[in-house]
This record gives C-alpha cells, structure tokens and sequence, in this order.
C-alpha cells in the first residue's frame, strides 16, 4: 500500500516540497555533487539529487562519497589543534621549514585556506619565498658563528612563525586563527629548547660532530612539517 493513500493531495505536496528542500540543504552542507549519479527507490541515475517523482516519500542520494570538506567537518577539535601545536614544535626545531611546509601544503590543497585570511599561502610567490628562507636556514644552521636558537632572536623568530604555522592549520580544520596561532606559537617555544636540549645532548653522547646531529634533525622537522599537513 503506498504511503500517499488517503493523503490530502495539498498536504501530500507540501510534505513532498518540504522533504526536498531539507534534503537539498543537507547535500549542500555537506558539499555533494548534486549532479552526481544517485539511487533513487532501486534506479540509478545522472541526474540531479531530488524526491523520487515514483515514490514522492523516498529520497535520491548521491552514489559518490562525500568531499573533503564533509570529512573535515567531522575531524575533532582536539585532534586539529594538536597538529596546530606540533605544527609550531616544527618551527621550534626549523623556524622556516614550519611555514615552508604549510606553504606548499596550501599550494597543493593539502590545507584547505581558501576564503580565509591566510589564502596567500597557496601562491606560488609564496612558497618561492619560504621555501628559499628554509633552506638559507638549514644552511646558516651548520655554521659556527649562528645564535642558540634559543636566544631573543632567535626564540622569536620561532614564535613568530609557529603561531602563524598554527594558525594555518587550525583554520584548515575548521577551528579559530587565535586558538591556533597560540598553540602553534606556545609549540614554538616547546620546540625551541627541547630541540636546543637533545641536540647538544646528543653531540656530547654521542661524541659526533655537530653537523651530523643537525641533519638528522634538519630530516626530522622536514619529514614531521609533511606528515603534519597531509592528516587533512
């Protein structure tokens, strides 16, 4: 027996009308392709998600799988701001390697900084920039001559740039700029001395030149920048 039996047929379109237009509202939220192939009642289709003209009660769902930003909108809160502060660790290890990292991420819509304030990021003029400032980094650092990171400059520096790396990747999971940049800035600072502190324990136990740790450590910021990026 079909469920519009005994309906007021004004009442039967309403309810019809009003289960579209939740439906269609839904699938946009969630940013399905409405045109995408559907089921509808046991038939496939290409056409656009819609009631059933057949049965006015069941719905046409997308048979493709949702986009990334449904996925996002399902990623915690604490799980997005914990790659916020370890995003920041990385900049306390390599200042610029951690907004390098986040640049080409952005490019490559690894991070999803479309319509936010930091959408810059994804130009290719920036990630030539940073990219050429990570690597005089990782050069300058092997010479003798160069500040403790650890110091005012360049504890700074690290701040500087894990907020804004935090930033970065607390939008791109949905989350606050401000939450972000301070947890970024705040893994900065964490990973600055404990960065300073295994390095030179390292050195001393493992009687190795210096240059030897700082590559291994050099890799680590580098392989923990693209491993952080890539979790969207």
């Amino acid at each position: 027996m079909s469920l519009s039996q005994g309906w007021n047929p004004g009442k039967q379109r309403a309810a019809e009308s009003l289960a579209l237009v939740l439906l269609e509202n839904f699938a946009i939220s969630n940013d399905w392709d409405l045109h995408a192939e559907v089921r509808c009642s046991g038939e496939t289709g290409s056409r656009p998600s819609k009631l059933s003209s057949r049965h006015p009660f069941s719905y046409c769902f997308p048979l493709t799988p949702p986009t990334a930003p449904v996925y996002l909108t399902l990623m915690s809160a604490s799980y997005v701001l914990i790659l916020a502060f370890a995003i920041g660790v990385v900049a306390g290890l390599r200042a610029m390697t951690a907004p390098a990292v986040v640049a080409w991420a952005a490019q490559r819509s690894w991070l999803h900084l479309h319509n936010t304030p930091l959408s810059f990021l994804g130009s290719t003029a920036a990630v030539v920039i940073f990219t050429l400032l990570a690597v005089v980094e990782l050069i300058t650092d092997q010479l003798p001559s160069t500040p403790a990171r650890t110091k005012a400059v360049g504890l700074t520096a690290r701040v500087i740039t894990g907020g804004f790396s935090g930033a970065a990747v607390a939008l791109s999971g949905g989350q606050g700029f401000a939450f972000g940049a301070v947890l970024g800035a705040l893994g900065g600072i964490v990973g600055a001395f404990a960065g300073y502190q295994v390095r030179t324990r390292s050195v001393k136990a493992l009687n190795v030149p210096d240059f030897v740790v700082a590559v291994v450590e050099d890799a680590v910021a580098i392989g923990g920048g693209l491993f952080i990026v890539t979790r969207f």
